[in-house]
């Protein structure tokens, strides 16, 4: 019998972004320990696979890469190929269509969010050979994305939150702990590393509130870790992507989800307004250019702020 453990890796996309949604994102790995004997070994197999923190390895305008590799792991670990957007939501998103849909108003904002299908490959030609031999040999070595899983957090749902009196990070944690809940391993317990939602120390009442009999064993700065009962093991990690490599490639696959909202949103404004360009949706010169050159096509459109801006 194959000596397994279970890893979870748990990262947020776009938590600071001015435009587009914010994604969290979860994936569940299956290490085969007899291959894989520690956490070092772990993390040289996903280096050498180039899977790392998306902030350095997933540039916004340079995604080409990061896609293939995404696209590549998919279809050789899960069999799975979307051949869109709208596929690839329908395959990893844990809202459904109709929640992600529950606060759209009446006017354009619906078609600026899931108006275009956006086919698969976006940035690029899609995986090549050496992504799909990369995404092969993780497999053969004992790491195995075994399901990856993503919360959309648009800016309306956002700015829902902060109506309520609850910030983003409050909105990023509960996604995370939803994520966690969505794929826990009924009689395995998981190791799960989350990356820290911004300086926060303490998760023992967030985790209380979710899941019962949590067991504090550490709250320092760089990490908190907590024993929940029927999961598993609980870390939040200060800057976990660059370290962990669940979080790594829920990073990774996070920044793609994320780019491709925007893409979809950079599509629809480029068209809709003489001069625009395509944007990050971080808060540069770029983007509040376009927040200013479309606001008088919005006000027609009937696109409230809301929808709009975080």
């Amino acid at each position: 019998m194959t000596d397994e453990a279970v890893l979870v890796g748990v990262d947020e996309n776009g938590l600071g972004s001015r435009l587009g949604p914010m994604t969290v994102t979860a994936v569940r790995v299956r290490i085969d320990r007899t291959r894989l004997k520690d956490t070092a070994a772990v993390r040289r197999v996903v280096d050498r696979a180039n899977i790392g923190d998306s902030k350095e390895r997933c540039a916004h305008g340079s995604m080409g890469d990061t896609e293939g590799a995404v696209l590549a792991i998919l279809a050789r670990h899960l069999g799975a190929t979307p051949r869109s957007l709208t596929e690839l939501t329908e395959l990893t998103t844990i809202e459904s269509d109709a929640e992600l849909r529950r606060i759209c108003p009446a006017g354009e904002a619906p078609t600026v969010c899931f108006g275009d299908a956006v086919a698969l490959p976006a940035f690029g030609d899609g995986p090549t050979k050496e992504h799909f031999a990369t995404a092969e040999t993780l497999m053969e070595k004992g790491f195995r994305l075994d399901a990856a899983r993503v919360s959309v957090q648009c800016a309306g749902r956002i700015n829902e939150a902060k109506a309520a009196g609850r910030s983003r990070m409050d909105v990023d944690l509960d996604a995370m702990l939803a994520l966690v809940a969505t794929l826990a391993v009924e009689g395995q317990p998981v190791i799960a590393s989350l990356g820290k939602v911004g300086a926060r120390m303490r998760y023992h009442d967030a985790l209380a509130a979710r899941f019962a009999l949590v067991r504090t064993e550490l709250e320092e700065r760089a990490r908190s870790t907590y024993h929940v009962a029927n999961v598993g093991t609980l870390s939040f990690i200060m800057d976990g992507d660059a370290t962990e490599p669940a979080i790594s490639l829920a990073s990774m696959v996070g920044k793609y989800a994320r780019e491709l909202w925007m893409h979809r949103h950079n599509r629809y404004w480029t068209r809709a307004v003489e001069g625009v360009v395509a944007v990050s949706g971080y808060h540069d010169p770029v983007t509040a250019r376009l927040v200013s050159a479309t606001a008088l096509a919005r006000k027609k459109l009937q696109i409230p702020e809301r929808c709009f801006e975080r």
